[in-house]
């Protein structure tokens, strides 16, 4: 995320941080400046009057397509690499609701210490009418579809952490 700085804007990033230094990342080890805000899912409503907050405001907002935080209320089904899989669809409610686009991007390492940022595919989410997860599935679905081509294109560079095609997700503590 500290690549987006060239769009001269504040970046916020959805992200559950676990206890101790297990996902502290180099510039918090360094002493330097952290290139983003943290939102967490875990606070008041997920974070989501945050997430709208900073988007009304022209921020970046940026939340993993493929993780599941939150509520289970928040997933869908989607089809993905031959079977059904679990997508969060939260993303693309908050898109509706502040009229900011949504950019799939992926980024994959392509040397010893260089990453490639791909810009996959911008979607603009009309304003719909219902929160359910049937109004945002075609959206994850588009997502999935980008997915599962950059894993086509670059099959070790897609880290899945969970079980994306458990019928039955494990529940968190915000379920």
């Amino acid at each position: 995320m500290s690549t987006l700085e060239f769009l001269q804007r504040p970046v916020n990033m959805l992200m559950r941080r676990e206890d101790g230094d297990i996902d502290r990342h180099y510039y918090e080890h360094a002493g330097i400046p952290c290139p983003y805000r943290i939102i967490d899912p875990t606070g008041y409503l997920g974070g989501t009057l945050e997430m709208m907050g900073a988007l009304k405001q022209g921020q970046i907002v940026s939340v993993m397509g493929d993780r599941l935080l939150g509520s289970a209320k928040s997933n869908t089904r989607v089809d993905f690499l031959g079977a059904q899989a679990t997508v969060p669809f939260s993303a693309y409610k908050l898109a509706a609701a502040t009229g900011a686009p949504v950019v799939i991007f992926f980024t994959r390492k392509d040397g010893p210490k260089s990453y490639r940022v791909q810009l996959a595919r911008v979607l603009r989410i009309p304003q719909l009418k219902g929160r359910k997860a049937e109004t945002f599935t075609p959206f994850a679905q588009e997502f999935a579809e980008e997915l599962e081509a950059f894993s086509d294109r670059s099959p070790y560079q897609f880290y899945n952490f969970h079980n994306m095609w458990l019928t039955q997700q494990p529940q968190t503590k915000n379920d």
